[in-house]
């Protein structure tokens, strides 16, 4: 996300961030959650995301919302 800080806000930079955010939580955390899905979305000045992900050892589904000044 730091990588994007300069990107121009729109849905090529949304896609990138989803893309990325997902291969990092993945790789990163792979074997202690279960990534269902992620969500980008620009608006304005904003990358909102939203991660959807369920924790192996509980089995607990949780969600995850950030908002990221472009």
């Amino acid at each position: 996300m730091k990588r994007l800080v300069f990107a121009p806000t729109g849905p090529g930079t949304a896609s990138l961030a989803q893309t990325s955010v997902y291969q990092a939580l993945t790789t990163w955390l792979g074997r202690l959650i279960q990534v269902n899905g992620v969500e980008t979305e620009a608006q304005n000045e904003k990358l909102l995301t939203r991660v959807e992900y369920t924790v192996l050892q509980t089995r607990e589904q949780r969600f995850l919302n950030l908002e990221t000044a472009l």
